[in-house]
């Protein structure tokens, strides 16, 4: 029997579906990190079916898009990740792969902070080697986040990048910056995109022969820089056969921060991003950074992630999240709904 795969409005959703158009199909429930069960479906085309490994209910409209395949939604109930953050939010940072790690102060090459951190390297006479052990330790950061957070990931870090030259060598997909008190303009630190024509020969692919970007001239000039730098590349190999040169266009980008944010960012209804800590109601949680000289977790109502705090990796955001960060925080409704059944009751007792 042939199948047909088809991707549902989700990202974490795969549908198969026999292509005769038959009453069973199989469908794949897909995470962040891993295919977690399947289960045959029995009937369309409304199926409530229980993914056993999660312990959630998910509802699935099945409706006849052609004779011979099925299209599948789901309630957003069932969106297993992307339920933590807001609609808006999720739809930039997730893939069907991908998760998102969070970390703080990195203040990659910052000599005094790096003093201040790792006192026993940093010892008098060393300053012949200072040079070679912030670059070891910055490397060390860079390992560590790659480690976690990889090509299909986004990574926040919380302001106090520092270099942001070692920004570039981070693996992310996406990349968010909530800025600190020593990152100093959010234009230096958002990414750039633009288009660059290439020169190549079809015997060696490994290098072009001239460049530029195309943003740097006007579309009337364009033809006339690739012809005169065409010319000079035969000149220059002038043993190479006519005919076999070739233009490519490429897109590039600066390998910066995709979104900078230069305060607080709500992620949802009670999670707060920022840089400094925040005194926060009972109704919200602030992850943070900032605060060198707090540990990781100090109260019900923060997080600290400075790199220190964290042992210089990443942590899942996500699976904070889903695994009760917000067990002992209250919905912000949640006092005005109580309010409101006190008062319901109170009218009851006095007729």
């Amino acid at each position: 029997m042939n199948w047909i795969s088809q991707w549902s409005a989700t990202p974490y959703i795969r549908v198969r579906v026999p292509s005769d158009g038959g009453m069973n199909p199989t469908v794949w429930m897909i995470d962040c990190e891993s295919i977690s069960c399947s289960a045959t479906l029995q009937c369309f085309p409304k199926i409530i079916y229980t993914l056993s490994s999660v312990g959630e209910c998910l509802l699935y409209t099945q409706k006849v898009r052609s004779s011979n395949l099925l299209e599948c939604t789901i309630n957003k109930r069932g969106d297993i990740m992307k339920k933590h953050l807001y609609d808006t939010i999720a739809d930039r940072w997730l893939n069907s792969k991908g998760s998102v790690w969070i970390i703080s102060d990195t203040h990659f090459s910052e000599l005094d902070c790096y003093k201040l951190r790792f006192p026993n390297t940093f010892q008098p006479g060393t300053e012949y080697m200072h040079d070679s052990l912030v670059e070891k330790l910055d490397k060390m950061q860079i390992k560590n986040i790659n480690s976690k957070c990889g090509k299909n990931d986004t990574l926040i870090i919380l302001g106090d990048v520092g270099d942001i030259e070692w920004v570039r060598n981070l693996k992310a997909r996406y990349k968010i910056l909530v800025m600190g008190n020593h990152d100093k303009g959010a234009s230096n630190y958002k990414k750039e995109k633009w288009q660059t024509a290439k020169l190549h020969y079809y015997t060696d692919n490994s290098k072009p022969f001239a460049s530029f970007k195309l943003s740097d001239y006007s579309a009337f000039a364009i033809p006339k820089v690739m012809d005169e730098l065409l010319d000079k590349a035969k000149k220059e190999h002038a043993d190479y056969a006519e005919g076999y040169w070739t233009w490519k266009l490429y897109d590039e980008d600066n390998h910066l921060f995709d979104e900078v944010y230069e305060g607080p960012l709500m992620i949802n209804d009670r999670v707060i991003l920022s840089h400094e800590p925040i005194d926060v109601p009972k109704y919200m949680f602030n992850i943070h950074g900032h605060t060198h000289a707090l540990p990781y977790k100090y109260d019900d109502r923060h997080l600290n992630m400075c790199a220190e705090a964290i042992d210089y990796t990443p942590i899942n955001l996500l699976n904070l999240i889903k695994n009760g960060l917000l067990s002992k925080t209250d919905s912000i409704h949640r006092e005005t709904i109580d309010k409101a059944v006190i008062r319901k009751e109170n009218k009851k007792s006095n007729k």
